[in-house]
């Protein structure tokens, strides 16, 4: 009887150094997170057993991402008017009406809409023209919006100004992609104003101009 014993171990032992010691390692793994799952289903109540040891979650893989977070909720009413506006939108009156209720701030005149340059206007096409009026439109309900929100501003107007200063950067790729490419940096390197491309443009690109001018002056002529 002992000989079968010491037999069985004999092989036991020679099988697992044929498989190497990864394969054993990984065997005595899974048998003991067996015998785990196998204590965890047969006692819910053992306090002890609550959580998963670190192996078997790591077996059974990674949970599902978590829903996505909300906000919490606003009052009903609130919530169905801007609902129905979300959906319908304001009518041409309502929104005038509101433009006029929240003026631009005096103090604070760039949260108007920024003028479309002379120069650019004349420059891009009616298309790039009635899309950027479109745009800037929305941008002069973003600066009354933020001026409503005066008593409430700090992170609610940050986000207002930053979504404002996004649709002046898109008007600006808009109307400079019809625009040469020569005055590129000079349309977009300057800080918007109350002009979309920054005061002065006339005298910046006579400068861009002349530094052109001197540039190919300084060039080698090729022979």
């Amino acid at each position: 009887m002992g000989s079968k014993k010491r037999k069985r171990s004999s092989s036991s032992s020679s099988s697992d150094s044929s498989e190497g010691p990864d394969l054993v390692v990984i065997r005595k793994q899974l048998k003991k997170a067996l015998k785990d799952v196998k204590r965890l289903t047969g006692n819910e109540e053992d306090k002890t057993l609550k959580k998963l040891p670190p192996e078997i979650r790591k077996m059974l893989g990674s949970q599902s991402p978590p829903s996505e977070m909300m906000g919490k909720p606003i009052h009903e009413e609130v919530a169905q008017v801007w609902e129905q506006t979300l959906q319908k939108g304001l009518n041409t009156e309502e929104i005038k009406d509101l433009l006029q209720k929240y003026p631009p701030i005096a103090n604070c005149m760039l949260v108007q809409a920024p003028k479309l340059n002379v120069e650019v206007k004349r420059a891009i096409t009616q298309q790039h023209s009635e899309r950027d009026e479109r745009l800037a439109h929305v941008q002069a309900q973003l600066g009354s919006a933020t001026g409503a929100l005066i008593e409430l501003l700090g992170d609610a107007g940050k986000l207002l100004a930053s979504v404002h200063f996004a649709e002046s950067q898109s008007r600006r790729i808009l109307a400079s992609a019809s625009i040469n490419k020569t005055f590129k940096s000079t349309l977009t390197e300057t800080p918007v104003d109350g002009w979309l491309f920054g005061d002065n443009l006339s005298e910046r690109m006579k400068m861009t101009r002349a530094l052109e001018k001197t540039s190919e002056e300084l060039k080698i002529p090729k022979v």
